[in-house]
């Protein structure tokens, strides 16, 4: 049972004798007189208390969360996937819980805040509202009377019987009665019941996700599992011949994959004429952009060099170093910069790039050699 007692000393005397009348178990008293001695509470101001008409009955009272800091919606985030019951006065008007219209539209821009701040914790939390429409008013004031005392319970919990008492009590909010059970059974077995959902479920992703077709096309009917065995053999087998035989100049050349000397290195416009193959072509490009060192168009510094070069060495203490011997000293110094000078040297691939400075194709400076590795 749920009772409001609105702070009045004689209405909180009486409640121990309508309890007992009306073979209750347990009242949730609302703003009791204060100094009552049989009722379970936290404090001497707290708002809310409980009385026990049996004996039998276990109550616990969690302190840390009946305290004046703590919320109800911290409250039922602690206590989530439990059975819980909530009776209040709500202070507030709503059609959720059957008020009139004239009840809730006409109290002010405050009294909406407080309605649909109650209105959204309901909805938030998922509660159950057990008010029921056409029901006695909770509330009889000397001005009118309405439904501010709610009963809410989470999903699980089976409340019947639910009456609102008028006259029980001198407090001007009305006795509420109801009896709690457990969660109704069905009588339909757990399986069909999942086979059902299960049903529901794909149906509905069915609709709103369609279904995806199967191809009609079974390709040629002269088409077997031995041919198709036999183009799966084939194809390995010339995979694997593919990567046993590297590719060579011959093979590119012959595959059409080698056209620089076809269509621009033996088009080189020479002084004797167009060249006629790819050494001629390259020979050529080398001779521009590389020219022999021709002694008509030497300098004088040139020509002292060369003097310089012809003659023989004066000393006496060291006679000159040969090639080969050289060679040898210098292939068995250290590599000190092995970021610069390779370990080992390779034969390069010579390359020729156009350069894209705007000169004819035709001369052999439109080109940069480059060397492969």
């Amino acid at each position: 049972m749920k009772k409001n007692l609105g702070g009045s000393a004689t209405a909180t005397r009486k409640l121990a004798s309508i309890a007992r009348s009306q073979g209750l178990d347990l009242v949730f008293v609302q703003e009791q007189y204060a100094r009552a001695q049989y009722l379970l509470q936290t404090g001497p101001e707290s708002k809310a208390k409980i009385f026990l008409a049996k004996t039998n009955i276990a109550v616990a009272i969690l302190t840390h969360l009946s305290s004046s800091q703590c919320l109800l919606e911290r409250t039922l985030h602690t206590l989530r996937r439990n059975r819980i019951i909530i009776g209040v006065d709500s202070n507030t008007l709503s059609p959720l819980w059957f008020c009139e219209q004239r009840q809730y539209t006409e109290r002010g821009p405050k009294a909406k805040q407080r309605r649909q701040r109650m209105e959204g914790f309901i909805c938030g939390f998922g509660l159950v509202l057990h008010n029921q429409k056409g029901q006695t008013r909770t509330l009889v004031g000397v001005r009118e009377e309405s439904n501010v005392d709610l009963t809410l319970s989470t999903r699980g919990v089976k409340i019947e019987n639910r009456t609102v008492h008028v006259g029980t009590s001198s407090s001007d909010h009305q006795f509420i009665t109801y009896r709690v059970g457990g969660a109704g059974e069905s009588g339909v077995p757990a399986v069909v019941v999942a086979e059902s959902f299960t049903d529901v479920i794909i149906h509905s992703s069915k609709k709103c996700l369609g279904e995806r077709k199967v191809s009609e096309y079974h390709g040629y009917e002269w088409w077997n599992a031995k041919l198709e065995q036999l183009r799966r053999t084939t194809a390995k087998n010339r995979k694997l011949w593919q990567k046993s035989r590297p590719v060579g100049r011959s093979e590119r050349a012959a595959s059409g994959r080698c056209r620089a000397s076809k269509n621009v290195v033996s088009g080189l416009l020479f002084s004797e004429g167009h060249a006629v193959g790819v050494n001629e072509a390259m020979s050529g490009i080398l001779r521009a952009l590389c020219p022999d060192d021709d002694p008509s168009r030497n300098v004088q510094h040139h020509r002292l060099v060369r003097v310089a070069a012809t003659l023989m060495p004066t000393s006496r203490d060291l006679e000159p170093i040969p090639r080969d011997v050289l060679g040898g000293i210098v292939g068995s110094l250290p590599n000190t910069a092995p970021g610069v000078f390779p370990e080992v040297w390779r034969r390069g691939r010579l390359l020729v790039i156009p350069k894209g400075n705007g000169k004819l194709i035709t001369d052999p400076k439109a080109y940069r050699p480059i060397t492969l590795l």
